[in-house]
């Protein structure tokens, strides 16, 4: 696989945000579309707004478990994690260290949900958290 394009990642997982979709499908979207991934946007929607807007687990972040899944992860349980764990964990720690938490709560603590700050925060909060993305898969031997 050619290592991915940073910017490139980054610009189409913001531009999917803003035309609607939300922070998981954004994520999901843009490497599906660059990766040229056989899955359905749809598996994505229910993560939006920390799952199911329950703003826990930033769903950012859910879209980008799931690429990895669709990269690395396995279709039977004779298959060995022994790749997928570790990048996803890898992952984890990245966003972690990036935003603090992985908590959808947290993340967009004081800003009005469904704003048009709101809006802004989580379009940079998903193009960043697809650059991080990138960088595990990129690293991934």
């Amino acid at each position: 696989m050619d290592k991915l394009d940073l910017k490139a990642v980054s610009d189409l997982t913001s531009k999917n945000y803003q035309s609607g979709y939300n922070c998981a499908e954004a994520v999901l979207s843009a490497f599906k579309e660059i990766l040229k991934l056989n899955l359905d946007v749809k598996i994505a929607t229910p993560m939006g707004g920390g799952i199911g807007a329950a703003k826990d687990l930033c769903g950012a972040m859910n879209g980008g478990v799931i690429v990895l899944g669709a990269l690395f992860g396995r279709n039977n349980p004779n298959e060995k994690v022994d790749k997928i764990y570790p990048l996803a964990k890898s992952f984890h720690d990245k966003f972690k260290d990036a935003f603090g938490t992985t908590c959808c709560c947290e993340i967009t603590k004081g800003i009005e949900w469904k704003s048009a700050a709101h809006k802004e925060h989580c379009a940079k909060v998903a193009a960043r958290t697809a650059e991080i993305l990138a960088e595990v898969i990129n690293g991934a031997k």
